[in-house]
């Protein structure tokens, strides 16, 4: 098709099949450059063709060309187109980017080139649109759905658009939120009559999504009205023809919708993913296979990836490639964690593995999605009995979909049986009536099949099963129907089978026993009770009564093989390979043998492995390991090229490599056989190869790893209880070193197996040796080496007791005697010699314990002296502070008495001012009483007063006779007043200084020079500390008052 681009007014017709890049680039470079509208019609015509890169070369340079200034929109828009068109390129090429870096670079340069668009045109609809889709790119659908909702509410180009109304109308459908996306593709088709037939295709979609068949299929018929040649309307029509139309018309119309949607468009994802799918349904699983690794090696979206895994795996499981469909399935659900068909897969895969908890949660998820989904349903019925964590509300949230879908399926005698084990213990009435219905189903059906009839209630009763019969019966039992419980009962044949196998896999053997003993009486061909009395035996180690059983179910001709194949492994572990032989060779010309010839052949390259000489010291024995390890080899390799998948061929490979000394490839080995076991998700469980890799790490002497592995093997596959495990993981312990784990894990693996006399012997020789290496550690001084050499000859005389037991045994422990003699003669002389050093170090704890008692009572003898001057510290601080206080209650009451004789004072002024003698020689009397009371008071009051007292100087102070003359008194009341004008600056006075003072001031004052303080007849206040003294007097006077 020929290119036209406007140039300058005139017209340049190019072939853009032929023209070249640079050919076009000078075009439209000439004569100052093309319009933005002639690079953007070149570049879409360049991606057409599909010529990709030129078309990116130029809308690059398209993109980098700015509008002139000023430029008004119209002219604009272009600019914008070209900057909108190179960022959703690069938008798909990250979609389709699996490197990180190179993806977060292409969605940086959309960003950024939608930012430039942005700010030639604001109002401009197309950035929006575009930095909508990078957000969806990137994950990120609340952004993408922001930038949709605003691209609503601008214009494109200046006029309306739908676009934004489709993008968002895309993203809810895409988010399963089919009813708002039909409300905009209709919004959409309202406002644009004329839209193309893409807007009735997500019309159509959204019908069908929503159960409106007929709304869909009017859409579809519609859309190739319009478009004959649109390949997703014949999808649909299709999918509504296959998967909705249960008829053999239906399916006829939709296959041949699907080969002419093939015919139209043969490289379409949508197209060959629905093929996979038809394929799948009519049983071409292989070819199926092929259609959805073609889409998934073709790329696409993720939700197209996810259908893509999704078909993968159910094409895997339908294969029986289990592995492979548990990695599709899981990889689907990655992709889209809402897809239910993953899902569903998963749980099939896990009820295979007995993972019923794992399972039944991931059924809940898809009847979350699809309520209605009834092969989800009764999965989730024969799942939840077993899934113990349960509860009966989680029980109760699924019956209304049990009754919906039974009711739905009124002939399904499936969905009758489950709905009556989920009532059951919920509501016992209604379980009754499922039970009831799901056995009136299934005769009904057998009787159809038969061409007979069921009035006898036994023509049918192999078609039922034990477990239906049983759970009816007892509910009728329940309900007083005793007789009816009694029919249904004696027609569950297999019931008390079950029941025992149950208790053999609690562990409760002894009860399964009896039970399978009662079934062989009543039922003397029933081989499986035989074989399973052989597993308890051999459980119990009687190897013996296991090969009996086995012998007796050989008798009977539909378990002969088993029952041989029984026989032959017994007589392996017993080491007895002459009969192993034998045994194997009655399998392998048994009649229906063939399907024990793998077992056989593995059976056979063990025996071949286990019969070649342990001990290869001769040329002889050398020659014999290495046929019977060609043997196996052999053998191994005709077993792993009829299943290169079988594991335990391939873990015998790597012993025989071990064996023969190649420990680097027995080591990979090892290796694979652990990863694939592993990435079986617990279907196939080969703990040998653990242990085996444990060995050879063992044999390299890299004890860590090789300790770690045998752990793992014993946590992962024996629950710690292996004693053969905890052998070889006590050996490892004991090469690195670690002795004290060693007889730790000796001593458990002895509790487990206590007559394994190679574990005594190794318990022995683990104390042995570590009592010998405790008494030459430490110095022989130290007094702390006593515990560890007590211990130690503790040890040495427990190892003496084992290795005396084992010797008594003679040859039936299966040991060497002169060995054994050698470490008993060893270990008493270890034990004699360990006297010297135990008495050395008993004399030096001695000598410690003297010495430390020598230091004890020199501490206590320090203690008891610093506790006495403590005491005496404590006395002399009491002593000192009761003379501080004894001190200071003195100066408080000397204090009192000044104040006191304050008071007399300014009374006798008030008597002296009035006249009144009387009062005045009355005042001085008693004043010289109370202070000559408080005189005799301070005598005997300290002992550190008593040699101020004078009684002669008493006597001349305080004269019997009483004063002579009012003058006297006078004076002497002056006298005292002008004694208190230094109280103020010493309260030290003592009494006798104070009276003797107021005598002469009594003697003085008639003369007017007698006193300083006096004159005046006693008429006036002392002139000093008047202030003072007459604060004094007004506190009097307002007592008086």
């Amino acid at each position: 098709m020929a290119l036209v681009l406007p140039l300058n007014g005139v017209s340049l017709r190019l072939d853009p099949g032929s023209v070249s890049l640079d050919d076009l680039l000078r075009a439209l470079r000439a004569d100052g450059g093309a319009p933005a509208a002639a690079w953007l019609a070149a570049a879409h015509h360049l991606l057409a063709c599909g010529r990709e890169r030129d078309f990116e070369a130029v809308l690059s340079e398209a993109a980098e060309r700015e509008p002139a200034p000023g430029a008004r929109p119209p002219a604009v828009f272009p600019h914008v187109q070209a900057l909108c068109s190179l960022a959703e390129f690069s938008a798909q090429q990250a979609a389709g980017e699996r490197e990180r870096r190179r993806r977060q670079e292409l969605l940086m340069r959309a960003t950024d080139l939608c930012h430039r668009a942005q700010r030639l045109s604001l109002e401009e609809q197309l950035p929006e649109l575009v930095l909508g889709h990078v957000a969806l790119v990137k994950g990120d659908t609340a952004g993408a759905r922001k930038g949709f909702e605003k691209a609503l509410r601008m214009r494109c180009n200046g006029r309306s658009s739908i676009a934004a109304q489709l993008a968002l109308a895309a993203l809810h459908f895409n988010q399963r939120n089919y009813q708002e996306a039909l409300k905009l593709y209709k919004a959409a088709l309202r406002a644009c009559p004329t839209a193309p037939p893409e807007v009735r295709l997500g019309i159509a979609a959204c019908s069908l999504k929503m159960g409106s068949t007929g709304t869909a299929e009017l859409a579809y018929r519609r859309v190739l009205d319009m478009a004959p040649d649109c390949t997703p309307a014949l999808l649909g029509l299709a999918v509504l023809k296959l998967h909705v139309s249960s008829d053999e018309q239906g399916v006829r119309e939709g296959s041949q919708l699907l080969a002419e949607a093939f015919e139209q468009d043969p490289e379409n994802p949508f197209v060959l993913l629905l093929l996979a799918h038809f394929c799948l349904r009519q049983g071409y699983a292989d070819k199926a296979r092929q259609l959805a690794e073609t889409v998934q090696a073709h790329g696409g979206s993720a939700a197209m990836q996810a259908e893509a895994y999704t078909l993968l795996g159910r094409a895997c499981h339908a294969l029986g490639q289990l592995n492979d469909a548990y990695r599709y399935y899981q990889q689907a659900t990655h992709l889209d964690s809402k897809l239910t068909l993953p899902r569903l897969g998963l749980a099939q895969l896990n009820v295979l593995q007995n993972e019923a908890v794992n399972a039944a949660s991931l059924l809940e998820s898809v009847l979350l999605d699809a309520p209605q989904w009834i092969d989800a349903l009764e999965m989730l019925g024969r799942v939840y009995p077993k899934a113990a964590h349960k509860s009966s509300r989680q029980a109760r949230d699924v019956v209304p979909q049990f009754k919906e879908a039974a009711q739905a399926r009124p002939r399904n005698a499936h969905i009758w049986e489950l709905l009556g084990d989920l009532l059951a213990s919920l509501e016992p009435a209604g379980a009754l009536k499922a039970y009831d219905k799901a056995i009136e189903i299934r005769r009904k059906a057998a009787a159809a099949a038969k061409g007979g009839s069921t009035e006898d209630g036994g023509a049918d009763a192999g078609q039922l099963s034990a477990r239906l019969l049983n759970n009816a019966a007892i509910l009728h039992l329940r309900a007083g129907d005793a007789q009816k419980a009694f029919e249904l009962m004696a027609q569950a044949v297999t019931l008390g089978y079950n029941l025992a196998r149950v208790k053999e896999a609690c562990g409760d053997l002894k009860s399964a026993e009896a039970e399978y003993k009662e079934l062989l009486r009543q039922f003397p061909q029933y081989g499986d009770c035989c074989l399973r009395l052989a597993c308890i035996a051999k459980a119990r180690g009687d190897t013996k009564e296991a090969l009996r059983w086995a012998e007796q179910a050989t008798e009977i001709r539909a378990y002969a093989a088993d029952a041989l194949a029984l026989q032959a492994g017994l007589h392996l572990e017993k080491r007895d390979y002459h009969h192993a032989k034998q045994v194997l060779d009655r399998l392998l010309e048994a009649e229906d043998g063939r399907k024990h010839e793998t077992f056989a052949k593995l059976a056979m390259a063990n025996l071949h492995a286990y019969s070649a000489p342990s001990s290869r010291k001769t040329d002889k024995d050398k020659l014999r390991a290495e046929v019977h390890y060609s043997h196996a080899m052999e053998l191994y390799r005709r077993v792993l090229e009829k299943d290169e998948g079988c594991i335990s061929a391939a873990n015998g490979v790597g012993c025989i490599l071990a064996e023969v000394g190649n420990m680097t490839a027995a080591k990979e080995v090892f290796l694979q056989v652990q990863e694939a076991s592993a990435a079986s998700s617990g279907f196939w469980r080969m703990p040998d190869a653990w242990v085996n890799l444990a060995n050879v790490y063992l044999a390299q002497e890299q004890y860590v790893p090789a300790i770690q592995m045998y752990s793992n093997a014993l946590r992962k596959f024996y629950d710690n209880r292996s004693a053969m495990v905890m052998l070889y993981l006590a050996r490892a312990q004991y090469d690195a070193d670690h002795l004290p784990e060693a007889k730790r894990t000796l001593t458990k693996a002895l509790h487990l197996a206590p007559t394994d006399h190679q574990l005594r012997f190794n318990v022995a020789l683990t104390l042995q040796e570590w009592a010998v290496r405790t008494l030459q550690r430490g110095k022989e001084g130290d007094p702390g080496r006593l515990p560890a050499v007590l211990r130690a000859m503790k040890e040495l005389r427990e190892a003496h007791r084992f290795f005396t037991y084992l010797h008594g045994l003679g040859k039936a422990s299966g040991l060497n005697p002169e060995i054994l003699k050698h470490h008993i003669n060893f270990v008493a002389k270890t034990h004699e010699d360990a006297r010297v050093p135990l008495e050395k170090a008993q004399q030096k704890v001695a000598e410690a314990a003297e010495k430390e008692q020598r230091l004890r009572e020199r501490a206590e003898k320090d203690k008891e002296r610093r506790e006495l001057e403590e005491e005496q510290r404590q006395i002399l601080e009491a002593a000192a502070r009761r003379k501080l206080e004894e001190e200071a209650q003195r100066q408080a009451e000397k204090l009192q008495n000044l104040q006191q004789q304050w008071r007399n004072a300014a009374v006798m002024e008030k008597a002296v001012a009035k006249g009144d003698a009387a009062a005045v020689a009355k005042k001085a009397a008693e004043d010289a009483r109370a202070a000559q009371e408080a005189q005799v008071d301070a005598l005997f009051a300290s002992d550190e007063e008593d040699e101020d007292y004078n009684p002669e100087a008493m006597d001349a102070e305080f004269p019997d006779e009483p004063p002579r003359g009012v003058g006297g008194a006078a004076g002497g009341a002056a006298g005292a007043g002008g004694q208190y004008d230094d109280l103020e600056d010493d309260f030290e006075l003592d009494d006798d200084d104070l009276f003797g003072e107021g005598e002469e001031g009594g003697a003085a004052a008639g003369g007017k020079d007698a006193h300083t303080s006096g004159g005046g007849g006693g008429s006036a206040p002392p002139p000093r500390k008047k202030a003072k003294h007459r604060a004094v007097m007004d506190e009097d006077e307002d007592e008086d008052e």
